[in-house]
């Protein structure tokens, strides 16, 4: 997967998710391009396919033989000046334009993966996905019976704590459990050998 697409998805998660249009996600394409390949009217963050210019006429044809119910800005609100940011070294970072990403509303029983693969590899394109719900992370709780009494791993308030109050362990594993290839030694003089935790 491309840097851009990562980029894109962290910025999906985050925006998208909670946008008007969320139950509509399953019938959406979402498509970046190139500066100029897609323009929506003046004044306008979504318009009828045949309302809107698309400079390549293959992209054109395609999108039309899909038959889209609109063309929308994925973000209405951004603003160009957001793509500059600076790094904690002072750094200028030219982040992803976001003014190029469009959601395409297709009818029902259109498959937006099939859409979304016929999309990317048309003239202008930087990629086109389909739109959709997935869960990213299957929930990581190890199968240590006295788990929930290690309130500082995962605080849920049940011992009459702060939930929340914790260094958040269970997101982290989500991420990663570690590798069995990574040896430590921890040294200490109270060590019980005999520990089940131990074998």
């Amino acid at each position: 997967m491309s840097v851009k697409k990562i980029v894109f998805w962290t910025t999906m998660l985050v925006f998208l998710a909670s946008g008007p249009a969320f139950s509509m996600v399953e019938r959406e394409v979402i498509i970046m391009v190139r500066p100029g390949t897609i323009v929506l009217p003046e004044g306008r963050n979504f318009a009828p396919i045949d309302s809107v210019t698309i400079t390549t006429d293959t992209l054109r044809s395609i999108l039309v033989s899909f038959n889209p119910e609109l063309v929308l800005k994925a973000f209405p609100n951004f603003n160009l000046s957001d793509t500059i940011a600076i790094s904690p070294l002072g750094d200028t970072i030219k982040m992803l334009d976001l003014s190029l990403v469009y959601k395409v509303q297709l009818p029902r029983g259109i498959s937006n993966k099939l859409v979304a693969e016929a999309l990317e590899t048309m003239p202008g394109v930087v990629f086109a996905l389909p739109n959709g719900t997935r869960q990213i992370f299957a929930p990581v709780v190890p199968n240590d019976p006295d788990f929930y009494k290690q309130w500082g791993l995962k605080n849920t308030g049940e011992t009459g704590g702060i939930p929340g109050a914790d260094i958040k362990a269970t997101d982290a594993w989500e991420i990663t459990t570690g590798n069995n290839n990574i040896k430590i030694g921890i040294i200490d003089d109270g060590i019980y050998g005999n520990h089940p935790d131990l074998y």
